[in-house]
């Protein structure tokens, strides 16, 4: 894929050849049959932990109507259990770090740009209070944003969730957020400040608890060529928050099943 030499910029073809969004859970608390905590599991495919009084299954011909692509997972899962923030919460604190290994005018730039792809979701469904100053906050932050040179493969971005499990199912606790200063495939090249409004917005969806979408129109599509957020992603994550947290989405038909044995 062709790269702009004369600056260092990723190309919009490049873009979208590149991993936007890698995603992550991790257990935070440990709950009657709930998975050890740090274990890690990709977030497409993650099987949720079970507890002794999560809420019922949901089946998916009721779950995903008009749900925009948060059940295109099931494609190739039997079910998955919704896993979000509360609903009736105070704004989220996001702090976006400064890359201090980078040049102090790059590391403005791009820490600037992570902010914009992050007031993308603005409202979306909560407030955000993004703290991105230039100097390091002792603030506690429910989303950090963190950077790295480069990430595994060809990947720009990367989110790991932290939830805890209970009797109301499972909630996500805190997240972290790494994005990538170089083009995975030449290190010598900066990411362009206005690509990485589009890997953050991108990172921050899995940050809100969604998923990849199955559609390139929207910017949650894995391999992403789309320039913004797209009426689907706003209502996709409007349906992830009108579904009850930590309910199971399974394959199939019928009314709520009961609550898991």
């Amino acid at each position: 894929m062709p790269f702009n030499g004369r600056n260092g910029r990723t190309s919009p073809a490049l873009l979208g050849a590149l991993t936007l969004g890698v995603g992550f859970a991790l257990a935070s608390v440990a709950a009657p049959r709930t998975a050890p905590a740090d274990t890690e599991c990709p977030a497409a495919g993650c099987e949720m932990p079970e507890v002794e009084s999560v809420p019922a299954r949901l089946a998916a011909d009721q779950a995903c109507r008009d749900a925009g692509y948060l059940c295109a997972q099931l494609l190739d899962a039997s079910g998955f259990r919704v896993q979000r923030w509360e609903s009736e919460r105070p704004p989220l604190r996001v702090r976006v770090e400064s890359p201090s290994h980078e040049d102090p005018s790059v590391a403005r730039a791009l820490r600037r740009a992570a902010s914009r792809g992050i007031s993308a979701w603005q409202g979306q469904p909560f407030a955000l209070s993004i703290d991105d100053r230039a100097t390091a906050s002792t603030e506690p932050a429910d989303i950090v944003v963190r950077w790295a040179r480069r990430l595994d493969g060809i990947a720009l971005g990367l989110t790991r969730t932290r939830w805890e499990s209970g009797p109301e199912g499972t909630t996500f606790t805190s997240v972290e957020v790494v994005l990538a200063t170089r083009n995975p495939y030449n290190g010598a090249f900066l990411m362009d400040p206005e690509d990485m409004v589009l890997v953050a917005a991108h990172e921050m969806g899995h940050a809100l608890g969604l998923p990849h979408s199955d559609q390139s129109a929207d910017l949650m599509y894995p391999t992403n060529t789309a320039s913004r957020l797209s009426a689907r992603d706003y209502r996709t994550l409007s349906a992830l928050y009108a579904l009850p947290n930590g309910i199971e989405v399974t394959n199939g038909t019928g009314p709520v099943a009961g609550q898991q044995d």
